[in-house]
């Protein structure tokens, strides 16, 4: 029995040893937001408008490319997202920013807070018109590392919008945006889940 739990002891050692060397060795971390493809597929109307609250207002093909470097615990990552709102809009997205964690380890696990700006386009397919949008956000979160494979889920919470359009006749403008409907709940984070793997 004892050599069973030596045997046993020795292998755990190892392994922890192993996922030790992984995490530390990996700088990049790529994943991507599953509940953002789901809504590629058709659901219910009730189901769609409030989806993107779970999302992080993401929708269709989504790519996550996270870097890792030593001596810092800031995180710096970029978000990219495009698919069809509805049968008439496609919703392109870009987000840059950087997560610090508050946990001193190397793996950058655990709680954290960041900084991001998002750049999004509203296309109509049919009037061809588009939309812009430029607007920065505060992030918490947790990120847990199982193996070779991370999970982090996150709230984001937008702070302001900057927006032009091509319409005709239109100009820029500028306006505090802390919730998508203000007129219902005027501070409405939005929750975003990502899963991924760490690269060497």
């Amino acid at each position: 029995m004892k050599n069973y739990l030596l045997a046993l002891c020795l292998f755990l050692s190892l392994s922890a040893g192993a996922q030790d060397t992984i995490v530390r060795n990996s700088h990049w971390q790529v994943g991507f937001n599953p509940l953002s493809y789901m809504l590629i597929f058709p659901v219910k109307e009730e189901i769609r408008r409030y989806a993107p609250l779970l999302s992080g207002n993401e929708y269709g093909f989504n790519i996550v490319v996270m870097k890792n470097f030593k001596n810092t615990n800031l995180v710096p990552e970029l978000r990219f997202s495009v698919g069809n709102v509805h049968q008439v809009a496609t919703v392109t997205q870009l987000h840059l920013g950087s997560n610090w964690f508050f946990n001193q380890q190397k793996d950058k696990t655990g709680f954290y807070a960041g900084a991001f700006f998002k750049y999004w386009q509203y296309h109509n397919r049919l009037t061809k018109i588009d939309f812009e949008n430029i607007s920065p956000y505060i992030t918490v979160g947790n990120k847990w590392i199982v193996n070779n494979y991370f999970i982090d889920i996150r709230l984001n919470q937008s702070i302001a919008t900057y927006s032009w359009s091509s319409k005709e006749n239109t100009k820029a403008g500028t306006s505090w945006s802390l919730s998508p409907w203000p007129d219902f709940i005027r501070i409405l984070p939005m929750a975003a889940l990502t899963i991924g793997i760490l690269v060497k």
